[in-house]
């Protein structure tokens, strides 16, 4: 088969649809299917001058440019062919589904390989179709707990009565997203290959977790365990106020940490001894917060970009 891989897209909200968009964004031909309803993404914010609009979501506009769209019921008994069709049509369905709403639409792994084999499909939902959470439900914060990811959120001294916290956003959705439309394209060039395709079980769980791939050789270099307040290596690192709105900043090598001192003028400061390497910056992030917190406060945010 030649041309763009043909996609569908089933489910709701952000994980689904953030997979869909990277294949579409890199050429592949989407079309999303939304209930007459409309996705529930549309409901989320930011709306311009706050004002709730279905059709002016910032999050649904950004997950699903590159794609064309079609309204229907997949429950409804009568709309049974039209679903058939469209995934007849599809290279990769793509769909966040619970486990046993997918078995209902027929969307289960023994369904869809009998009825398409050459169909690659990604699953993408909160702990998998396979584990013994597999029947729960799981928002943004409780996947961001159950992979562990929260135990380190808030990560300073600053809120140390905070319980632990989700990062901001939809993270986990959009990382198992990613890692899920990796999967698939790959997949995907077996497929045309083998003419027989897959089904990819993915568990935004199991994806956030293994995010936390440092924690191994700290303990394995160090024998220390991350624990929520730690000591960054990285410095600086965090959420800096300019003028006009919050940046993050981070520097991650050294050439980084040196241009960023180039750009705030070469300041006396950054060229104390204790500033000169990571180890330093990190025993004294505190202060290095302070001096670049200093310098980005006087610059409006767009002029710093």
């Amino acid at each position: 088969m030649s041309g763009p891989l043909r996609v569908l897209e089933l489910g709701g909200g952000v994980s689904a649809a953030y997979a869909a968009k990277l294949l579409g964004d890199h050429g592949a031909d989407v079309v999303k299917v939304e209930p007459p309803k409309g996705d529930p993404a549309r409901r989320l914010g930011p709306f311009p001058n706050a004002d709730v609009d279905p059709e002016k979501s910032g999050t649904f506009l950004a997950l699903n440019v590159n794609k064309r769209g079609v309204c229907l019921d997949i429950a409804a008994p009568g709309k049974r062919r039209e679903l058939d069709q469209l995934i007849g049509w599809a290279d990769i369905l793509v769909h966040n589904e619970p486990r046993l709403r997918a078995v209902e639409l027929g969307l289960d792994p023994s369904t869809l390989e009998q009825a398409y084999p050459q169909l690659v499909t990604l699953s993408i939902t909160p702990f998998g179709i396979s584990g013994p959470y597999r029947d729960y439900r799981g928002t943004e914060l409780i996947v961001a707990n159950a992979g562990g990811w929260a135990n380190f959120c808030p990560g300073t001294h600053r809120e140390p009565e905070f319980p632990p916290l989700k990062v901001f956003g939809h993270q986990c959705a959009m990382m198992s997203g990613t890692a899920g439309a990796m999967a698939a394209l790959a997949t995907a060039r077996q497929a045309r290959r083998s003419g027989v395709g897959d089904y990819i079980d993915l568990s935004e769980q199991d994806y956030v977790a293994s995010a936390l791939e440092a924690g191994v050789p700290v303990y394995s270099y160090r024998g220390a365990v991350l624990k929520r307040f730690h000591e960054r290596g990285l410095i600086p690192w965090g959420i800096f106020q300019a003028k006009d709105k919050p940046i993050f900043l981070v520097c991650v090598e050294q050439d980084q940490w040196e241009r960023l001192v180039a750009f705030m003028g070469n300041p006396d400061w950054a060229a104390l001894d204790v500033f000169a390497d990571v180890p330093g910056r990190a025993e004294n992030q505190d202060l290095v917060h302070q001096f670049v917190q200093g310098f980005i406060g006087e610059w409006n945010a767009w002029d710093l970009y």
